[in-house]
């Protein structure tokens, strides 16, 4: 009987590595971070009147370079179904100064789509603030 479920172990952890892959695979060809930035993230790209905030913008290439750097976590964590469609999650970097708040969108079979709904000039002193049992994904 262990070695039965030995085998289902290690047949289980194939098919989450071969999920993952194939998400990760979904993810770089098929979104785009102009399109899924929504109006109000947009606009918070730079943000004023915040004590000892810092006010340098949040460009695209910034936002794409951080969510890329994610992007295996972010796999694994649908693959567990720790990360689900129309939940909110955030992609946090004390390192880069960053956080982004993510709405994922399940579209079909293992296609994605990543709509950044905010994002934050994340520091010490300024932590963005996450709900209570909200995934956060720490990145460096």
């Amino acid at each position: 009987c262990f070695m039965g479920n030995l085998r289902q172990l290690i047949k289980e952890h194939l098919l989450l590595g071969k999920r993952i892959a194939q998400l990760l695979s979904s993810f770089k060809v098929q979104y785009s971070f102009e399109v899924d930035r929504t109006t109000h993230a947009y606009h918070r790209k730079t943000r004023t009147g915040i004590s000892d905030y810092n006010e340098k913008e949040i460009s695209n290439a910034e936002i794409k370079y951080i969510v890329e750097l994610s992007l295996r976590d972010i796999a694994e964590k649908i693959a567990q179904h720790n990360i689900i469609h129309d939940e909110s999650f955030v992609v946090k970097s004390v390192d880069k100064e960053i956080a982004i708040a993510i709405v994922p969108k399940h579209v079909e079979d293992n296609f994605w789509k990543l709509i950044i709904v905010t994002v934050f000039r994340e520091s010490l002193n300024n932590p963005f603030r996450v709900g209570e049992n909200q995934l956060v994904i720490w990145v460096n």
